[in-house]
């Protein structure tokens, strides 16, 4: 069965929550929950690295068939718990789509680091956690990819607008 290419971010963080995962959304969906136009292939989270969140992700994991996308044997290698609690990043193909879950980001900041600087959004019956708009700005400005940038300066002009200036 083919996975889709574009994930379906709203199946994704649904399921997310189910599982009660801690996770914070960050990069394109988070963008555009502020606000963006600049549309995004895959759902980009920072786990939080404990060995309860760890079991939860996993759960997640074998509730999503996820397996690690980027195996150029295309084994269909799926995640453990040590996975999930290790420091790297995991980026996995669901039924939802692609999915990158994030130990640190922007020079290592992990979950714990970023929660002060996070906001919840209530999307129709679920709640997610995601890095709050100036936090946002900064990371994509320090990414250097043209798309980051171009998403970054989109999230000024935002930002802008509801300063009022």
């Amino acid at each position: 069965m083919d996975r889709p290419r574009i994930a379906d971010a709203a199946a994704v963080v649904a399921s997310l929550s189910a599982c009660r995962a801690d996770v914070i959304l960050v990069g394109g969906v988070a963008a555009i929950l502020h606000g963006s136009t600049l549309g995004t292939a895959e759902v980009d989270f920072v786990r939080r690295c404990t060995a309860e969140n760890s079991e939860r992700l996993l759960a997640w994991a074998v509730e999503t068939d996820a397996w690690f996308r980027r195996d150029p044997a295309r084994r269909r290698l799926r995640p453990d718990a040590s996975h999930f609690s290790a420091r790297g990043a995991l980026l996995l193909s669901t039924v939802h789509g692609p999915v990158d879950l994030l130990a640190t980001i922007d020079g290592g900041k992990g979950f714990d680091d970023l929660l002060p600087h996070t906001e919840i959004v209530q999307l129709g019956d679920v709640t997610v956690r995601l890095l709050d708009l100036p936090t946002l700005i900064e990371v994509k400005s320090r990414v250097g990819r043209p798309k980051d940038k171009l998403v970054a300066a989109e999230l000024i002009a935002i930002l802008r607008q509801r300063l009022g200036s």
